[in-house]
């Protein structure tokens, strides 16, 4: 059997054991380590303008 099927057999039958409190645990962990797109395309460039306008309109 080639290493590549072995890994993946091996991977999805370790996804699907997981019970649903992992998993609900490690969707959590994913979305608090997810950046907003504006961030991952831009840096904090859009934060840093938005900040700006907001302090003018005051």
């Amino acid at each position: 059997m080639n290493a590549y099927f072995k890994f993946l057999i091996e991977s999805l039958v370790k996804r699907l054991s997981r019970t649903q409190e992992e998993k609900l645990y490690l969707k959590g962990q994913k979305a608090e380590r997810k950046q907003p797109v504006l961030v991952s395309l831009f840096g904090m460039l859009p934060f840093s303008l938005g900040m700006v306008f907001k302090k003018n309109k005051k």
